[in-house]
């Protein structure tokens, strides 16, 4: 039995769900911040930005770019921030990803 390297993070499809303008700038902007989270907290082993800093739209985000704690975040803590994005919650309030970072960081220490 092979280990299939699943899909965390698909821009493309994600982009491609809606094509207006609204929708389109609310997951950019909420995908840069997420990743940015990801990135600074050294969560994922690829760049998700360009040379000039935007987040790359064509950026597939796989389990093995993860580290086991950023694996976790997507399975058990990533769902609910982006829950609380959808009913109207400010992307940029990431203490959810922040309280959920240090108790997984707890459980592996």
């Amino acid at each position: 039995m092979s280990d299939i390297d699943f899909n965390m993070h698909n821009m493309p499809m994600l982009l491609s769900r809606n094509k207006s303008d609204d929708y389109q700038k609310r997951v950019i902007k909420s995908s840069t911040i997420l990743l940015s989270f990801l990135k600074d907290n050294n969560l994922i082993n690829i760049d998700p930005f360009n040379e000039q800093g935007y987040l790359k739209l064509d950026l597939v985000v796989k389990q093995s770019n993860l580290t086991d704690i950023g694996n976790a975040l997507f399975v058990k803590i990533i769902p609910n921030w982006f829950k609380y994005i959808d009913k109207g919650g400010n992307a940029e309030n990431i203490t959810k990803l922040e309280k959920g970072l240090m108790e997984l960081q707890k459980t592996v220490s």
